[in-house]
């Protein structure tokens, strides 16, 4: 089953580009991972799935009883 559902995402700060187009689904029983250097755009992108931060341009979609957890570093 689709949990979470992202197409063409994009994210800018002040005129920066941090990442654009980026697409993803998320099923049942996914285990997920974020992979990057320092300053790729991981902990936003992953704010933004949270729904903790808005993205500039895309579409995300989540499941109506999905419910997602956070534990900060």
């Amino acid at each position: 089953m689709l949990l979470i559902n992202g197409t063409n995402i994009t994210k800018s700060f002040s005129g920066e580009v941090l990442f654009e187009n980026v697409s993803f689904n998320v099923y049942d029983k996914d285990k997920i991972g974020f992979v990057g250097i320092n300053g790729a755009g991981k902990s936003t992108l992953f704010k933004i799935i949270i729904g903790m931060m808005d993205y500039d341009s895309g579409n995300l979609s989540k499941g109506r009883d999905v419910k997602i957890g956070y534990l900060e570093q």
